[in-house]
């Protein structure tokens, strides 16, 4: 009875897992995507801002990408990767259109002088300090170890 039921059990697993495997996208070919991902940044994080206006593009779509100068900057034009055709504007454009063919990512540059985003604005401070955070959550995790081994020995003392 016992070799009965494992060779029921066995064939429901393996039903499942051929099932799995036909009902898994539609047998989309290897590598076949609906979407592409757009992702649009700016080197150094320092001149201004870049913006796609969708983060993925179904296949076939375009997409707009935008890049604005921060005062004191001048855009002076994009670098990319990834595969696409240009429907508007080039690399030179602040306001360019394509279509994506593959996941792409483009990379506007900027040069001239003006407040860095990240050093314009102070951090907040906390008045506490990394090394004291850490002494602090070590100690609470010592603490909560003990109490654990001395709880666990109580109850093997009562079991007796």
């Amino acid at each position: 009875m016992k070799k009965l039921f494992a060779i029921i059990l066995a064939s429901l697993m393996m039903l499942s897992v051929i099932g799995t495997v036909f009902a898994a996208d539609e047998f989309l070919s290897p590598g076949a995507k609906d979407f592409y991902n757009v992702v649009a940044n700016v080197k150094d994080d320092k001149g201004g801002t870049a913006n796609a206006e969708k983060p993925t593009v179904p296949v076939g779509e375009t997409v707009k990408i935008t890049a604005k100068e921060d005062d004191g900057f001048t855009f002076i034009g994009w670098t990319f990767t990834g595969e696409f055709e240009w429907v508007e504007g080039d690399a030179n454009s602040k306001v360019i259109v394509v279509r994506p063919k593959s996941d792409v990512v483009f990379t506007a540059a900027f040069e001239g002088k003006g407040p860095d985003k990240d050093t314009d604005k102070e951090s907040p401070v906390t008045g506490y300090e990394n090394s004291m955070i850490t002494a602090v959550m070590a100690t609470a995790l010592a603490i909560s170890a003990f109490a654990v081994a001395y709880t666990g020995k109580k109850y093997l003392f009562d079991a007796k």
